[in-house]
């Protein structure tokens, strides 16, 4: 525990400078924009701004908490009071009045909660009675909202959760008894956002403002799942890899990182890059930790997983047409690899398939990839990627090309593993090549402005000259580890 303890002290500690990295000297707050990343942001988001003041109080130092006391006076004061957003808040202050994230009030709720029941002295009573003012407000807001247009499920949760946690708090058995009531119908769902680490993230924020021990809640399932698919020596999240997006050569760090991390006691060294996840982590409060890793096998209906304690692979079978919102994440095959330093990857992403399936005999994989009748503008049929930093060779048939035909030996020589490629057709009739570039996964995030002409990955891909309708392509890939 004195571990776990010394962990959550350097997450906030390493939250609160980079509220200050992010801080500007003109205005005290701090300035951020989600979409724009190039140019200095003048933009003042409400929700990083709260957990400044929540990151503030945690410090216990007397200068730092009055600042937070002043600015947390100073935001309550842009809720709104009147019309149908009456009781949430902006995206960025220069917003006020409008709210275009209905859900923002939600995502208050956590730091607001923990302000209070931690913090409850230091507030003095005229904080104290704005913050309860301000979440019945929020929840008057919320709760209609989901009345006539349900949020996701993740939201519920961080909903359900706060209106239980904060029912506790105040006192309020109304809410105490609705909010149970709703989280553990929620608890008996298990949707797709099991598998997504970003909504993972936002579902551990509510789940630990009712439960300091997930392991004995009735959310055991969850905590579980997390378990299993965490790799604590790499540091990473496993899978199945329905929205996971990458940043730069290796997989977007998240709020879930920073969880994962306190959980396992491991962090990866992108995990604490300076960024807004970063911040978040202030939320992260004293709960279970993992088991020590033991890699093994995982089979599920549609996606599985092998790993050991220097890699892991994931296949995700692809059988019917996905939601197009997804169409750049969807991955049926991650291969990552490397430590807590730097995690290497090889992926199937992208391409013209419209059902993927699979097999595995221990290091060889089989994928039948059915193409879509229709190439639409697309004659990349089918696409991998690995990541620059792990890449050193391509070969075919035992000599360097960066041109292939069906049926030939493709032999992918990266840091540590080698990757042996065979594509053949096995219905259908067609014509078709092969090339090596360097390109973008389509997860990748870091494409855009001055990025815009830098590749991290190098890419080998199937195109199609001419084919029949009709076409499906067999790979074959067998990986080893690289002896010396």
């Amino acid at each position: 525990m004195v571990v776990q303890n010394e962990i959550l002290k350097d997450l906030g500690e390493r939250a609160l400078a980079a509220c200050r990295h992010l801080q500007s000297k003109q205005t005290g707050y701090i300035h951020l924009n989600y979409t724009e990343r190039e140019n200095t942001p003048q933009t003042i988001p409400l929700l990083e701004n709260f957990l400044f003041c929540y990151a503030l109080f945690r410090s216990r130092m007397s200068e730092q908490v009055n600042e937070g006391k002043s600015k947390l006076k100073n935001l309550l004061s842009f809720q709104v009071e009147k019309g149908e957003d009456r009781g949430n808040f902006p995206m960025y202050l220069h917003d006020y009045p409008n709210c275009f994230d209905p859900s923002l009030g939600i995502q208050l709720l956590a730091p607001l909660y923990w302000m209070i029941k931690q913090f409850d002295t230091i507030l003095g009573n005229e904080l104290n009675h704005q913050i309860r003012t301000s979440v019945s407000e929020i929840f008057l807001y919320s709760l209609n909202k989901e009345e006539t247009k349900p949020f996701p499920y993740f939201l519920k949760i961080r909903l359900y959760a706060a209106q239980w946690a904060f029912g506790r708090l105040f006192k309020n058995e109304a809410w105490e008894k609705n909010g149970k009531e709703k989280l553990d119908y929620l608890a008996e769902k298990q949707l797709s956002d099991w598998s997504t680490t970003k909504q993972l993230g936002d579902i551990l924020i509510g789940l630990q403002m009712c439960f300091a021990q997930f392991s004995e809640s009735p959310w055991r399932d969850l905590w579980n799942r997390i378990e299993e698919t965490w790799n604590s020596s790499l540091a990473a999240y496993m899978g199945p890899c329905f929205r996971e997006w990458d940043d730069g050569s290796e997989p977007k760090a998240s709020l879930y990182d920073l969880f994962c991390g306190y959980f396992s006691g491991c962090f990866s060294n992108r995990a604490f890059a300076v960024k807004e996840h970063l911040i978040h982590g202030i939320l992260i409060q004293p709960s279970d930790i993992f088991k020590k890793f033991c890699p093994k096998d995982i089979k599920e209906k549609h996606w599985q997983i092998t790993s050991d304690s220097d890699y892991a692979l994931t296949l995700l079978e692809k059988i019917s047409e996905i939601n197009p919102v997804i169409e750049n994440t969807f991955t049926p095959l991650r291969f990552i690899w490397g430590g807590l330093k730097q995690l290497h990857s090889l992926v199937f992403q992208g391409g013209n398939c419209q059902k993927v399936t699979f097999s595995q005999e221990k290091n060889t994989l089989f994928l039948d990839c059915e193409l879509k009748e229709t190439r639409e503008d697309k004659e990349r049929e089918i696409e991998f990627f690995v990541s620059n930093e792990s890449f050193e060779q391509f070969r075919i048939d035992q000599s360097q090309a960066t041109l292939f035909q069906l049926d030939q030996t493709v032999q992918l020589t990266c840091q540590h593993f080698d990757f042996f490629f065979t594509l053949e057709l096995i219905k259908g009739e067609g014509q078709f090549v092969g090339h090596l570039m360097r390109g973008n996964r389509p997860s990748q995030i870091d494409d855009r402005g001055n990025q815009r002409f830098h590749a991290h990955d190098w890419t080998f891909f199937i195109r199609s000259i001419r084919r029949q309708p009709q076409c499906t392509l067999k790979v074959k890939i067998e990986y080893q580890r690289r002896i010396g």
